[in-house]
């Protein structure tokens, strides 16, 4: 596991987490399948990420000081598991 220097921050980076075939076809599908938006500052600037909000039903989410609704037609899906994660 190797560690990301960001000032502020400890992040940690395994590179065998995933076989890269498998990530690659995770990130398509999140990439197709999720309900990417763009949001905008206060001030009119994009701010530099895409990001999609996922939740339980009737739930409104905070971060950064603003306010995310669940996006609509998602359905749970088990999780995998901690175990099944670990044996990747």
């Amino acid at each position: 596991m190797e560690t990301i220097s960001v000032s502020g921050a400890e992040i940690y980076y395994d590179r065998s987490f995933l076989p890269a075939e498998e990530a690659t076809i995770l990130f398509k599908i999140l990439l197709t399948k999720c309900a990417w938006q763009r949001h905008r500052f206060s001030f009119k600037y994009a701010v530099p990420r895409d990001e999609a909000c996922y939740g339980d039903p009737g739930s409104n989410y905070a971060y950064s000081r603003r306010e995310y609704n669940r996006s609509p037609g998602f359905r749970r899906r088990r999780r995998p598991s901690l175990r099944h994660i670990e044996s990747k």
